[in-house]
């Protein structure tokens, strides 16, 4: 209703505002008051909070993260325990786990192929089936905010792209520049790297000349060819290899190239050949990887490559679901897409039914991983119909898509999700989530991997 007056203002006088305001805003207090909106939520004891930071492939440590969900559950279990929403709990810890950088979200958020940053994010009140979301916005410091302004301030479900950032700082949302974010214009932005890559520890018994090639390589050919190698396995007669290569029309590579292959020394290079190009690398006395590429049909490049393990360290996509003790249940999700993406993807994060969905009559549900195939299942979505219409329990709802539905596709990733009794679940098919949770009978749980 307010939208609405600010689209006609010529045609309004103070007396006309008043009395629309009188009429409209009514019958939403009373329903606020019916609804027991308008206070703090004691209704029941029993509460539950889950928080995810996003699909894990490989073995790393995820310490920081894990630390920070820690203190985000030891928050909002406060929050929870003093009567606060469901819905509040969720923006509040999406929009503090967007400002720490340490995830795929907000100020983490990863950059696309062109080195621009593009965020999206979700979230739906299980109330009274209220939603917002935002999609490939780029100005906004907390797209999880902008996207409850959505859900409160206008009467959409979705806005998108650059529209949306300008309407959205208008009605509150707080702007930033793209120098904000912490890999805005990151180096190696067009390079595609595999979302599952495990490092093997080279056998102590090969001499240093040769196990020195494991692990993470990666610089500028030529000073215009980005380029990394991940050395995934080595032996004395080659290794299992990644070879990412962006793109550069001069040498004619139009777009990025992305393989594994089986190396093979020779004398004293490591050497890479396929049907498009040939590289081959040699250590060097500083300690670095000298590269020669050439590109069959194209040009040649040469360079330095240096150790660089962090580009592996992956950031997430983060999530909340909370049940207040009102009874109400909430869900958010917020995320930068995946690393590399091609400018304007958008996946699961922002739509409602796929990566976010909260209906107090079922569940609240947030996830991660593959979007693409979220969204094809309509993943949350699906778990709540399960529920709701097929009798079936939260725990058979959410271990029937993600490891029948979405593992026999290839879909991979995880869920949180929480239903209207309180049960929670934390599920994933890949090597580990990033997660934690609590209840009002549990203090705060967090772990990344099956074993921890």
């Amino acid at each position: 209703m307010i939208w609405r007056l600010r689209s006609k203002p010529a045609l309004l006088t103070a007396t006309s505002i008043t009395f629309i305001l009188a009429v409209t805003l009514a019958p939403l207090m009373l329903a606020e008051k019916a609804l027991g909106l308008g206070t703090k939520c004691s209704k029941q004891v029993k509460f539950a909070l889950a928080v995810h930071g996003g699909a894990v492939w490989g073995n790393s440590l995820h310490t920081n993260k894990q630390a920070h969900i820690r203190k985000q559950l030891s928050i909002g279990r406060v929050r929870l325990v003093s009567g606060q929403k469901a819905i509040d709990v969720v923006a509040e810890i999406i929009a503090a786990m967007e400002d720490s950088g340490l995830f795929n979200a907000g100020r983490g958020s990863v950059a696309n192929t062109v080195g621009e940053i593009e965020m999206d994010a979700s979230i739906m009140d299980g109330r009274h089936l209220r939603a917002g979301a935002v999609a490939s916005v780029r100005y906004v410091k907390n797209p999880i905010s902008a996207a409850r302004l959505v859900m409160d301030d206008t009467p959409y479900v979705m806005m998108v792209g650059p529209s949306a950032d300008k309407y959205l700082v208008e009605i509150g949302a707080q702007p930033v520049g793209q120098d904000y974010f912490l890999y805005s214009g990151r180096e190696f932005a067009d390079v595609v790297l595999p979302q599952q890559t495990k490092l093997t520890k080279a056998d102590p018994a090969i001499p240093p000349s040769i196990s020195m090639f494991a692990g993470v390589w990666a610089g500028v050919l030529a000073g215009k060819l980005n380029h990394v190698l991940v050395v995934e396995k080595i032996d004395t007669d080659g290794g299992d290899v990644v070879v990412a290569l962006g793109a550069n029309e001069g040498l004619g590579l139009f777009q990025p190239i992305t393989i594994r292959a089986h190396a093979k020394f020779l004398n004293q290079f490591l050497i890479v050949e396929t049907d498009k190009f040939r590289i081959a690398y040699r250590g060097t006395s500083s300690g670095k990887l000298e590269a020669r590429l050439a590109i069959k049909k194209g040009g040649r490049a040469s360079g330095l490559l240096e150790n660089r393990p962090e580009l592996l360290k992956r950031s997430g996509t983060v999530g909340a679901v909370a049940l207040d003790r009102c009874g109400n249940l909430a869900a958010g999700t917020s995320t930068g897409g995946f690393g590399s993406k091609r400018p304007g993807r958008v996946g699961d994060s922002p739509i409602i039914g796929a990566g976010t969905y909260a209906d107090n009559r079922s569940s609240a549900v947030s996830t991660t991983g593959h979007g693409e195939y979220f969204i094809r299942h309509a993943v949350a979505h699906e778990i709540a119909a399960r529920i709701r219409h097929g009798g079936q329990t939260l725990v058979q709802a959410a271990y029937q898509v993600v490891f029948k539905e979405l593992k026999r596709d290839g879909g991979e990733g995880g869920l949180i999700a929480i239903d209207k009794d309180g049960e929670v679940v934390l599920l994933y098919n890949t090597d580990g989530m990033v997660r934690g949770w609590t209840t009002d009978r549990f203090s705060p749980q967090v772990s990344t991997y099956s074993a921890d």
